[in-house]
Parts: C-alpha cells; structure tokens; sequence
C-alpha cells in the first residue's frame, strides 16, 4: 500500500546500473508499496532524486504534482479553477501550476484545521485568489467569486459537503474532476510521516 515516499538505497543486486547505495529515491510506478520499513524492489521502479531535495518535497513529487500537472494539461481549464481540499498536496500543486498558466484558483479547505491562518497565508502565497474552509457559507463564498469571472473547472480532492457546490459553479459534473487518495495528504503531515526514509534492497 502507499505510492509516495523516499527509500534509501542499502544494497543493490548483480546488474543494476542505475542506481548505487546510499541513493534516495521515489517510486515510479504506482502503487508500489511505501507503508513499510524495508523491501526488495525492481530499480526499474524508482529513480533517484538528487541531494539537494528535501525529504518532504521529494516525498510528495508523485501524488502532488505529477496529479496537478495532469489535470491542467488534461482538462484545460480557463480563467479559473475551484478546489476542495486545497491543503493537501495535490491541492497547493495545483494553484502553484495554476497561477503559472494565469489562472485564478479558488481554495477550500479541510475545517476545524489546527493552524488555518498560515495555510491561508501559505495558499495565497502559491497564488490563490480565495481561501476559505468547507464551513464558510456556500452564499457568501457565491458572492466572493462574483469578481473571479468564469471558473472553468472544478477539482474535488478532500471528497467534502462542497464538492455539489463546486460542480454547480462550474455548471455541472462534466466540469468537475474529482482525485482519489488525497485527502489526507497535506503536505505537513506528510514531512512529519517522512522524517525517516524507507529502507530497500534492489535487485
């Protein structure tokens, strides 16, 4: 279980060239199993990442912004996009991409998070326009977006109460992309999870 993580290579087996002990690397291939202290993986499932990488960037490299970049190339989105679950890591991938293509982003987040006004800060920091949790009223956050013009696309990723009101802004399902997994996976919980890397063997 897991696709995101850093492992640290311990031995190699006869023939891999790729890699050589004591690399970092991150998986490539998804689904490969990083809930777990040690494994025997094929190299040909991992690359390696280079020293000046922080652990919990690295950590967060195939569930964040492999999956932002997708749904922009994707989907195509004009003006602006609308976002659930905006903490997580996909979620601040996605307005960082977003406001590099001159889209506008409109953020909710997870409510009754423990420190809302740094992840608001650090949101609109990435580029976002507004940012609001999941309790904030659905007729007041319709009266924000009056100046954001038309949203082109709406992402579900935290899965939340929202997510019908994010496809009615958007005029319906068909503009509306919804990303499993993601919603526990704010980028600080995940530097917290990742504090110690994943020991493997390759062969």
């Amino acid at each position: 279980v897991g696709s995101s993580g850093v492992a640290l290579v311990k031995k190699l087996g006869a023939g891999v060239k790729n890699l050589k002990e004591g690399d970092r690397v991150i998986p490539t291939k998804p689904g490969l199993g990083t809930w777990r202290e040690e494994g025997v993986l094929a190299s040909s499932d991992v690359a390696a990442i280079p020293e000046s990488l922080k652990l919990e960037q690295a950590a967060t490299l195939w569930s964040g912004p492999f999956t932002a970049h997708r749904i922009l190339t994707d989907y195509k989105p004009q003006n602006a996009i609308i976002i659930n679950g905006a903490e997580t890591a996909a979620g601040q991938s996605l307005v960082q991409m977003a406001s590099a293509k001159n889209l506008k982003s409109v953020c909710i987040v997870s409510a009754g998070l423990p420190s809302f006004a740094p992840v608001v800060e650090g949101l609109k920091y990435l580029g976002a326009e507004i940012v609001v949790d999941e309790d904030f009223p659905t007729a007041s956050l319709e009266a924000l977006i009056q100046d954001i013009g038309k949203i082109g696309l709406a992402v579900n990723i935290s899965g939340a109460k929202s997510g019908k009101f994010m496809a009615k802004v958007v005029g319906g399902e068909k503009n509306t992309v919804t990303v499993e997994g993601q919603a526990t996976g704010s980028v600080s919980s995940l530097s917290q999870r990742t504090e110690e890397t994943l020991e493997a063997r390759f062969r």
